[in-house]
């Protein structure tokens, strides 16, 4: 039986090897590029697994910073603490929160003024709740100065390293005057169990201005 080749003129059997050879090499072609775009996959696939396991080792190295900074927060708020030594703590943070520390532009040096005047803190109520936290409230006055100051010491307040809470504030002001003076209550919660923190009441009764 004779090859269908043989058939064909020398030309003829040139451009049907040239064709074979063609289709040959477009398959081999579109079969690698195929397997470069599966390589080309599983490298994406590889590389966003790796960001995903560093994302979850940065985690994780964050969430042991963040334990040990919870754990000596809740060491600071420890009821194991007296009315007295709860009173001295938060009259010490209370006069460092109404005063500002800032750098002097002449010398250089830390310096420190004062945002708001307190005169004097006297011993506060300690309530014992029975839900696994205590709550020691102080009531204080603070002279004229502007309402930037007053809200400048709320936010300062607010975002205390102590469990702090404004229960209430109350603003006066003289009708010639553009200052006016303030009396507050702040809570500081003091807990019995690390797992029972009661949330922060972000909505803080305020007094109306008179």
């Amino acid at each position: 039986m004779n090859s269908p080749l043989a058939n064909l003129s020398t030309r003829e059997r040139r451009l049907a090897i040239l064709t074979t050879i063609l289709l040959a090499s477009a398959a081999c072609i579109l079969v690698g590029m195929r397997a470069y775009n599966h390589l080309d996959s599983l490298n994406g696939e590889i590389a966003q697994l790796e960001q995903e396991l560093l994302n979850l080792a940065r985690q994780n190295a964050q969430h042991g910073v963040v334990e040990v900074a919870y754990r000596e927060v809740v060491a600071s708020q420890s009821s194991e603490m007296t009315k007295e030594e709860i009173h001295d703590n938060l009259r010490r943070e209370i006069f460092k929160l109404a005063n500002i520390t800032f750098v002097g532009k002449k010398t250089g040096k830390l310096r420190t003024k004062e945002l708001v005047q307190i005169p004097t803190l006297r011993e506060g109520n300690l309530k014992d709740e029975g839900e696994g936290y205590r709550e020691y409230q102080i009531q204080f006055r603070i002279p004229s100065t502007s309402v930037r100051n007053i809200m400048k010491f709320f936010e300062r307040v607010e975002t205390s390293h102590q469990i702090l809470r404004i229960d209430g504030l109350d603003l006066a002001r003289s009708p010639k005057d553009t200052e006016v003076h303030a009396h507050m209550t702040i809570t500081r919660t003091v807990l019995d169990n690390p797992e029972a923190v009661p949330a922060r009441n972000s909505d803080s009764r305020s007094g109306e201005s008179r």
